[in-house]
C-alpha cells in the first residue's frame, strides 16, 4: 500500500530536476537522459489524501530489466506487459535517428516499486515529440505495470496525474497516444479515458477441460468436433505439438508467421508481417525459455498443417496468432481441431482467461463468452501537439461509428482492401 507523509517531509525530498535531465530535446530526442537518473519525489493525489512516490528513469529497456521483472509478478495483467516482449521488440525494431526509450520506475516511500512506464519517444516536427508505450504498434493491449494495491489507492484520478508526472519528465513538448488500453484503471491517461472501437474477446476457463467444454459447446457441436477429429485421423497419424525447446518454438513460429502472411496476401490485405523487424521480433520472442511465447501445431504424418502462437502472463492465454495451411484437410478444418486441443492446455495449466484479443472473427464470438472493453487516451502540451492528439480522437470516433453499422464496416474493408492491393 502506497504510504503518505507530511507535505514538508515530501518537499523536502524533491531531488533537483536538473540533476535528471540531461539536455532533453538538445540531441533530438536522442540519450535525453542516463542510464539511470537520480530519483525524483512527487506527490499525487489518492482515494483518501496524498501519495508520496519518487519516480527513476532509465534509458533502455536493459538498464530496467531487474526491476521490471520484480514486479511482474504482481502487477502483470496481460502478458503484453512482459518484459521479454517489449525486449525482443527493442531488438528487432529499426530505431530512426532521434528515438529514445523512456523507462519510469515509481517507488512509494518506502522504496517498494509499484509502477512502471515504458515510453517510447519519437521524434517529430519542428523539435517536438511523439509519444507512445513501447511496442505500442504490434501489441494488442497496453498498460504500465501498476501494483494493484498502488492502483486502489491512487484511483483513476491520481493514475492520470502520475502518468502527468512521468510526461512531463520527457523534457520536451509535443503529443502522445495510448490505444487499446484494457480497463479504466490501465493508468497511460491524464485525464479521461474514452472508449476504443475495439474489444477483446474472453472466455473464462475452469480447471476440468470436459466440464467447461461441455458448458461452452452444445452437444452438436460436440459431435460435429468429433467427427471432424475422426476424418482427419483417417488421413493420417494426428499429432499435436506443444513446443519444449526454443528451436521448436522458433520453427513453429516461422511457419506460423509464413502461413498466415500467405493467407493475407492472397486476400490482399497488408499486414503487420509484412515487416521484417515483426517478424523478426517474434523469432527473437520464441528463442526465450522464459519469455511468454507458447508455440503449438497439428501436424499429419509429420506434415505442419496447422500453429498456433500464444502469449501467457496475467493469468491468462493470449491467442495472438493461428494459421493453417491450405490443402486436402480444409473441410475438416485443422484450425479449429487445434484451438480446441490449445483450449484443453490452457485448462491443463490452471489459467483463468482465455483471451481471443481483438478482432471480430466468427469463431471468437462461439467460444467467448464476454467482450473485454477497451479504452484509449491521446493528448498534447503544445498547439500541433493538441492538433495531432485530435486527430487519434477523430480516427477513434470513426472505428466506433464504423463498427456500430455493418453496412458501413464492410464498405470500409473492401475500400482498405482494395487501397492494399
Amino acid at each position: 500500500m502506497a504510504q503518505t507523509r507530511s507535505a514538508a517531509a515530501g518537499i523536502a525530498a524533491i531531488a533537483d530536476r536538473g540533476a535528471v535531465l540531461r539536455r532533453i530535446g538538445e540531441t533530438g530526442g536522442s540519450a535525453p537522459f542516463t542510464a539511470m537518473s537520480m530519483p525524483v519525489s512527487t506527490v499525487i493525489p489518492g482515494r483518501e489524501g496524498q501519495l508520496f512516490c519518487t519516480i527513476t528513469l532509465f534509458d533502455s529497456l536493459a538498464a530496467a530489466r531487474a526491476d521490471w521483472l520484480a514486479l511482474q509478478p504482481v502487477a502483470m495483467v496481460h502478458p503484453f506487459q512482459d518484459w521479454h516482449w517489449h525486449d525482443s521488440w527493442d531488438k528487432a525494431r529499426v530505431s530512426a535517428a532521434g528515438e529514445a526509450l523512456m523507462i519510469a520506475l515509481v517507488r512509494d516511500v518506502s522504496g517498494t516499486a509499484k509502477a512502471l512506464y515504458s515510453l517510447h519517444v519519437l521524434p517529430s516536427r519542428w523539435g517536438q515529440t511523439w509519444v507512445q508505450p513501447t511496442a505500442h504498434d504490434i501489441s494488442d493491449y497496453v498498460s504500465p505495470l501498476i501494483s494493484p494495491d498502488f492502483a486502489g489507492s491512487a484511483g483513476p484520478d491520481g493514475l492520470g496525474e502520475l502518468f502527468s508526472r512521468v510526461l512531463s519528465l520527457r523534457g520536451t513538448r509535443g503529443a502522445w497516444q495510448a490505444l487499446r488500453q484494457p480497463g479504466p484503471m490501465a493508468g497511460y491517461h491524464t485525464g479521461r479515458l474514452r472508449p476504443s472501437p475495439l474489444n477483446g474477446h474472453e472466455a473464462v476457463l475452469q480447471p476440468d477441460w470436459m466440464s467447461w467444454y461441455e458448458l461452452r459447446r452444445s452437444h452438436n457441436k460436440r459431435k460435429n468436433d468429433r467427427y471432424r477429429e475422426r476424418r482427419l485421423s483417417k488421413e493420417g497419424d494426428v499429432s499435436f505439438i506443444e513446443a519444449s525447446t526454443a528451436a521448436q518454438a522458433i520453427d513453429i513460429t516461422r511457419f506460423a508467421i509464413d502461413v498466415k502472411q500467405r493467407q493475407l496476401a492472397g486476400r490482399g490485405i497488408s499486414s503487420a508481417f509484412d515487416d521484417p523487424a515483426v517478424r523478426q521480433m517474434f523469432v527473437n520472442l520464441a528463442a526465450r525459455p522464459d519469455g511468454p511465447l507458447r508455440a503449438f501445431m497439428l501436424d499429419i504424418d509429420g506434415e505442419p498443417v496447422s500453429a498456433v502462437i500464444c502469449l501467457v502472463g496475467g493469468g491468462r492465454c493470449c491467442y495472438v496468432i493461428s494459421s493453417y495451411k491450405p490443402g486436402r484437410y480444409d473441410a475438416y478444418s485443422p484450425g479449429a481441431v487445434l484451438l480446441r486441443r490449445v483450449l484443453e492446455w490452457a485448462c491443463d495449466q490452471s489459467l483463468e482467461v482465455f483471451d481471443f484479443t481483438i478482432g471480430d472473427e466468427a469463431y471468437k464470438f462461439d467460444w467467448a463468452e464476454r467482450k473485454l472493453p477497451l479504452y484509449y487516451a491521446a493528448g498534447g502540451d503544445t498547439v500541433t501537439g493538441m492538433i495531432r492528439a485530435g486527430g487519434v480522437h477523430l480516427r477513434q470516433v470513426a472505428g466506433r461509428v464504423l463498427r456500430s453499422n455493418d453496412r458501413l464496416l464492410l464498405m470500409s474493408q473492401r475500400i482498405k482492401h482494395k487501397l492494399a492491393r
